[in-house]
């Protein structure tokens, strides 16, 4: 992320020139890899090697559900 950040100018905007709006902001880490949303606590869980390496899913416990893709 942050290197597409820094090379924006010579690849991004040169490629698309004017197609892209302004967004210089990166991801930040969540602390203790939970979050609410619309009340309900949301758990990012690493579940290893999937089909790729660092595989996480997304489970949110009072819904009983569990979010997870490629």
């Amino acid at each position: 992320m942050h290197g597409s950040v820094a090379t924006r100018p010579l690849l991004w905007d040169t490629l698309y020139p004017g197609l892209i709006p302004p967004s210089p902001v990166t991801a930040v880490t969540v602390p203790d890899n939970r979050f609410t949303l619309e009340g309900h606590d949301v758990v990012m869980v690493d579940v290893g090697h999937g089909d790729a390496d660092d595989n996480s899913v997304l489970h949110v416990p009072d819904l009983g559900l569990v979010v997870a893709g490629t």
